[in-house]
């Protein structure tokens, strides 16, 4: 089955094909591989991750078209 580090390895390596909006998977990647340089922990990037993927699924549009509410009714709903 797996290392829960070789999971959520796996996880981030297909992390495109999680997101509804694509645009959306092309800023998480690009985060993503930002904050890998910040010598963070596997579990932290997976976290940060998932957290975006959990955003884009729950709003269903561009993360630059998010509005404060749209924000609040997520948070509201975590």
């Amino acid at each position: 089955m797996g290392t829960w580090e070789e999971k959520r390895r796996k996880y981030l390596e297909n992390l495109e094909d999680k997101f509804r909006v694509k645009e959306n998977a092309r800023v998480a990647r690009r985060f993503i591989n930002y904050i890998k340089n910040q010598s963070l922990s596997i579990h932290t990037l997976y976290r940060y991750a998932e957290s975006l993927v959990m955003l884009d699924n729950f709003v269903k549009k561009s993360f630059d078209k998010i509005t404060r509410e749209d924000l609040e009714d997520f948070l509201a709903h975590l």
